[in-house]
């Protein structure tokens, strides 16, 4: 439940981002030559605040389709555990389990490449803080925006692929369970 409402703020907030990003754009597009610069660092901000809602968001439905998995998978593992089912079900099991670790490793494997692109997004706005502090113009509060939210997509894809690996180990465990008990018999 606690999730559900988590997911049901965080589509509002993209919404509202959304919205934010959609106007300033239209400033932007609007605005005189000596404003763009000013502007145009607004709305890299309101990108980024954009794209950290949506992952939030598609990181929470992530992991509430990952909280159903766990279910099934801990189901599973107390009915091999106490001998519920047949060897044949165990088997079934054994392999939508190793086809669900060999999608998570997929996941997984993107969701690094995407951590790498952010992190180097990081990189580059950090360099631009420092770049202003360095100089005589003082750090844009819309530049310091830009580092925030782009930290909060890496925390959010971080949390993701945490949630993912216990996931992994979740189903391995299964499989490693039925492996033993029909070795046995």
């Amino acid at each position: 439940y606690v999730l559900e409402r988590e997911l049901s703020k965080a589509g509002e907030l993209q919404a509202s981002t959304a919205n934010r990003l959609t106007e300033a754009r239209t400033r932007l597009d609007l605005a005189p030559a000596d404003r763009q610069h000013a502007l145009g660092e607004e709305v890299d901000a309101k990108r980024f605040a954009d794209e950290a809602a949506k992952v939030r968001t598609n990181s929470i439905s992530r992991r509430l389709e990952l909280l159903a998995d766990w279910k099934t998978v801990w189901k599973r593992r107390y009915a091999v555990f106490n001998d519920l089912e047949n060897q044949a079900e165990w088997i079934k099991w054994k392999q939508e389990s190793a086809d669900k670790v060999d999608a998570i490793d997929q996941e997984e494997h993107l969701i690094n490449l995407r951590l790498k692109d952010w992190q180097k997004q990081l990189i580059t706005v950090n360099n631009e803080l420092t770049g202003l502090r360095g100089g005589a113009a003082k750090p844009s509060h819309w530049v310091e925006l830009q580092r925030q939210n782009v930290e909060k997509i890496i925390g959010a894809y971080e949390e993701q692929k945490t949630f993912l690996e216990n996931t992994r180990r979740l189903h391995q465990k299964l499989i490693d369970r039925i492996t033993e008990r029909t070795a046995h018999r």
